[in-house]
């Protein structure tokens, strides 16, 4: 797939996307989504992109697993399965994993989340 899209600046940009089914299995799902609904602490601080609360958490900083619940399901599929995937993708056999967060979008907080160009 390739994605196309238009900054309020004027600009536009397009990138090649991949789909990678079953990526995860039922069970890694379904335990990353429990520890999202029962533990993690998100924050609201305002979005840089539209001012809104962000309500993310960050799971990986600057390359180090700061949720510890988070990195002994992350960690084996990242070691296991996304870094090869990448690393072989696209010929960058030294390329880690830098941040990792999740976002909640829930019916009466932030829905959307606008198409920006991360810097």
């Amino acid at each position: 797939w390739e994605a196309s899209y238009r900054e309020s600046s004027g600009a536009s940009w397009s990138r090649r996307l991949f789909m990678v089914k079953g990526f995860l299995t039922g069970g890694e799902a379904q335990r990353i989504l429990s520890i999202a609904e029962t533990s993690m602490k998100f924050q609201v601080g305002r979005d840089t992109v539209d001012q809104k609360p962000t309500f993310e958490h960050y799971c990986i900083v600057k390359g180090v697993y700061v949720n510890r619940q988070l990195e002994t399901v992350l960690r084996p599929i990242v070691e296991s399965r996304l870094l090869p995937y990448i690393r072989n993708r696209y010929g960058i056999p030294d390329a880690v994993v830098c941040t990792s967060l999740v976002r909640r979008y829930l019916n009466d907080e932030r829905r959307v989340h606008p198409t920006h160009r991360a810097s």
